[in-house]
């Protein structure tokens, strides 16, 4: 008698749903990039307003918030160009 794999478990796939793909699947393209970042940077803003933080820790998230942004507005630029 044939065996028939496993399809789920430690270290092995779960079988493919037969639900459309796309709703799931990420953005693309310049925009999304720069949205994505966008949100990064927000992200990295709140998480600097969290209380236990300390000065340095606070102004780390803030740098990074910063570059985020940085980020964003090259995508976008990069968009025009195209």
């Amino acid at each position: 008698m044939p065996r028939t794999p496993p399809t789920a478990g430690p270290g092995r796939l779960a079988p493919l749903s037969r639900s459309p793909l796309l709703p799931s699947l990420p953005e693309s393209g310049y925009m999304a990039s720069a949205r994505r970042w966008r949100a990064e940077a927000e992200h990295l803003r709140d998480m600097a307003l969290e209380p236990h933080l300390i000065n340095a820790q606070r102004a780390l998230l803030l740098r990074e918030a910063e570059a985020a942004d940085r980020q964003a507005t090259w995508w976008l630029e990069a968009s025009a160009d195209q």
